[in-house]
This record gives structure tokens, sequence and C-alpha cells, in this order.
């Protein structure tokens, strides 16, 4: 039996016991000429630091519960239901202090944006909680393809696409529009912060680089993130380093780049955001 098969098996078994689940998995495609990341994970009783995504994370728990905060908000997800987190939205998770087990997907904001824009709506979802059975399905149909057929890329990704036009059709009723001043410096604050993480930009060089005072640059990161600047730059510090991790750059080396005081800083930074270390990440990825 595979691992995968062995896996379905034990969810869809009588009492609850996540021991002898897989602990991580991670798939890796590309949609539209932008990377896509599927992932199938089991947790123990330990929680998600707050920390957020460029892309829209799409789950579907399989086991448990997802308990978590997002937009000031606690949601609890079960078992055979739909989590999902709006690309930049800072939200923490494994709230509950049980094992639960998910499938999800990140996915890029160009990807999310240009089917929107086919729609003529908005690029995000209106709530973090989905149990309609129409998404319900959809979500059923991507993740066992991705996870039973993954060779057939082509099928993943229509039924991928698939995926997020129904979440986006059922849950957005907003139209597009326009960023305000407030959110415009936010944004650019990201694309500054994005642009230098081998290096740190400090609240005075952010100023003179964007020519707004450090109060509006922290009340506007603030507003759209939820974090600090110094909050928002670890954070994509931690984001790109796990990107050449997963490409195949020893983690000391990532570590070096990005800035930080060692390799265990590093992984106990990585660990907070996504649960898994990331050599443990790293040989549990493949490529689809």
């Amino acid at each position: 039996m595979s691992k995968v098969v062995a896996f379905i098996a034990h969810l869809n078994a009588g009492p609850e016991d996540l021991s002898t689940i897989p602990d991580y998995r991670l798939r890796q495609t590309s949609w539209r000429n932008e990377s896509i990341e599927i992932t199938r994970a089991a947790f123990d009783t330990s929680a998600f630091a707050s920390h957020f995504h460029d892309g829209l994370a799409i789950g579907l728990v399989r086991r448990g519960a997802n308990v978590f905060r997002a937009a000031g908000k606690q949601s609890e997800v079960g078992a055979g239901e739909i989590c999902i987190v709006n690309p930049g939205e800072v939200h923490d998770g494994g709230r509950s202090g049980k094992p639960w087990a998910y499938d999800n997907v990140l996915v890029p904001l160009p990807v999310v944006t240009s089917i929107a824009e086919e729609l003529g709506i908005a690029p995000e979802l209106d709530r973090h909680h989905v149990n309609q059975p129409k998404c319900v399905d959809a979500a059923q149909t991507f993740f066992r393809l991705a996870h039973d057929d993954p060779q057939n890329a082509e099928m993943v990704e229509e039924a991928g696409l698939h995926l997020i036009a129904t979440l986006l059709r059922q849950h957005t009723s907003a139209a597009r529009r326009s960023a305000a001043p407030e959110p415009l410096l936010a944004i650019r604050t990201y694309e500054a912060l994005r642009d230098h993480t081998a290096s740190r930009l400090t609240l005075s060089e952010l100023e003179d680089a964007l020519g707004a005072s450090r109060f509006q640059i922290i009340r506007a990161v603030h507003a759209r993130y939820g974090l600090t600047p110094h909050q928002l730059q670890l954070q994509l510090r931690v984001q790109r380093a796990r990107e050449q991790i997963l490409a195949g750059i020893q983690i000391a080396d990532a570590a070096i780049a990005y800035g930080f005081a060692d390799q265990a800083h590093l992984t106990r930074e990585m660990k907070r955001r996504w649960g898994i270390p990331p050599g443990r990440m790293r040989r549990s990825s493949d490529q689809m």
C-alpha cells in the first residue's frame, strides 16, 4: 500500500490517532508560470506563530479542527471544511491544542488576480471558513488528484484553477477596487523590504525611500498586515530563506545570506511559522 493510500485510509478510519500519519509532504508545481505549493500535513498540539503568505492559502481539514485567528477574528474549521487565508493576511494556526491534519495549497497572488479579473471581482475572499458543498467538492477533487495522480500535472492545474474560481464566485461579492493612499504606502513598504531581504532597511532608510514619515509607514503597514515594519521584514527574510532552502541551498548558507545569527536561529523562525523545521521540509519536498 502506498503512503498516500495508507494516509487516506487512516483518515477514514475510526478513533482519532494521528501518530501514524506522515507529518509532512510538500509538492511543488507551476501554474501560469507561477510556483505553487501543495502540502499534506499532520500536526500535534503545537500552534503556529503569527505569519502571512504572499499567496492565497486554501486548506481542506482532514482530521480534527484548525482553530486560527485572522483579521482579528477566530475561526474553527472542522474536518471536511475549508480554511481560507487571503494573500498578505496575518494569521496563526493550531490554536485548539489538539492534533489535526489538512491538505493545503498556496496560490501566488498573480494567479488569483488573473482569475478574479476574468470574473470581474476582487481577488480576495470574504470569509475564513467555507463549508459550502460545491466548494468542498472542488477542494476534495483537487487534493485527491494532486496527491493520487501528481504525474497528470495538467489535470491537477485544471482542478486547482476551478477550485479558486469556485471559491471566488461563491464568496467574493465586491467589485475590483483601487487601493487607498495608506494601503498603497503599505504595499510600497512591502515591496521595498522584499527587494532588500539580504540586508536590513531601517525606518530612516524607508522614510527616505518612500517619502513618508516613519509614523505613516508604521501605521500603514500595521493596518494592512497587522505587523510592524520590523516584523514584516523578518517574515520576508524567513520566507526568502525558505525558498532558497527548498531550491537546494544549505540551511547554514541561507541563514548567513538573509541575516540570521546562525542556522539554529533560522530553523526556529521557520518552525514557528510553518510548524516544520527546514531540514524536514526539504526532505519531504518533491516536484510535480
